[in-house]
């Protein structure tokens, strides 16, 4: 599963710019909640300004998926201006049960490939 803003920006040069955009009640489990992006080999350029979230979860990159060339990096920039995170203390618990043990267990296989890796 993606997150509640999905690109594929493979085949292109992506210059982007998302404002004053509100988000509400969004679980992923093993992606991100918010921004998920498969990125353009040449050039990215993403503007995010004044975001308003209410209840995003995610176990593994709570805001953000972008993984970039670092061999192209002069061309990849990323501008984040005034995000706002609201995450209210039952809609986390009510997080926490619905992830369940199951995917407790899948995280710490993947923490422990991605620590063998390094």
């Amino acid at each position: 599963m993606n997150g509640a803003i999905t690109i594929d920006a493979r085949r292109s040069l992506l210059t982007i710019q998302i404002e004053n955009l509100n988000l509400k009640y969004e679980q992923n489990k093993l992606s991100s909640s918010i921004f998920s992006k498969t990125p353009s080999l040449i050039k990215n350029k993403i503007t995010l300004k004044q975001i308003y979230t209410l209840n995003f979860f995610s176990l593994l990159n709570q805001l953000l998926h972008l993984e970039f060339d670092y061999k192209n990096a002069e061309n990849n920039i990323v501008i984040i201006e005034n995000l706002h995170i609201l995450q209210t203390q039952a809609a986390f618990i009510f997080y926490v049960i619905s992830v369940g043990n199951q995917t407790i267990q899948i995280l710490k296989k993947k923490s422990q490939i991605m620590l063998s890796q390094i």
